[in-house]
């Protein structure tokens, strides 16, 4: 049984919004460059906001470990190219952003993401597992070098290859038929 990849995209989004006006409203729009066989968005409301309307309809806010509250909600398949625009209204009396009401730091503000494969292991782990890629890497190497020098040297007879497109040279050849290389050592 063949295990299909989960890729797990996390973005937030920040952006400058005018705050010199009690009625705030924001859209976003996802442009739906790829295609995607789920899509889930999450919005954490402004702290100290009211009369908050979030289309499309993200269902009530359930409040996170760090006292802010979120929406979510599964949005489903989409197709590449199919935009989709996420707007917000709401009503804020002050300019403080969510962090310096709640005292909070910017860590502390995102949201829990999904783990990958690979966290949490030693740094030494991490280190050996780099190093064994690079010494293969370098093995391979040489020993690709060396059947190439092998390969373009004069063979028992006086033929050989070239060592531009290994194209088999005849005796006496000063230049590849091939690629027109100039044959070293003639």
């Amino acid at each position: 049984m063949a295990v299909e990849p989960i890729r797990f995209v996390h973005v937030e989004f920040y952006d400058p919004l005018a705050t010199d006006n009690d009625e705030r409203s924001y859209t976003y729009v996802w442009q739906g460059d790829v295609a995607v066989d789920s899509l889930s968005a999450r919005l954490q409301e402004p702290a100290g906001a009211s009369d908050i309307s979030v289309q499309p309809d993200l269902g009530a806010g359930a409040e996170g470990t760090n006292g802010l509250l979120y929406r979510t909600a599964e949005l489903g398949a989409r197709d590449a190219g199919r935009q989709l625009p996420v707007r917000i209204r709401y009503t804020k009396k002050n300019s403080q952003t969510s962090a310096e009401i709640l005292g909070l730091s910017a860590q502390s503000t995102a949201p829990p993401v999904a783990t990958t494969a690979g966290e949490g292991l030693p740094g030494w782990v991490l280190g050996l597992v780099s190093a064994l890629a690079v010494s293969a890497g370098a093995v391979g190497g040489v020993v690709w070098w060396r059947r190439r020098r092998k390969a373009s040297t004069t063979q028992p007879g006086g033929t050989g290859f070239c060592s531009q497109c290994g194209n088999r040279l005849a005796e006496g050849d000063r230049f590849c038929s091939r690629c027109g290389a100039a044959i070293l050592g003639k």
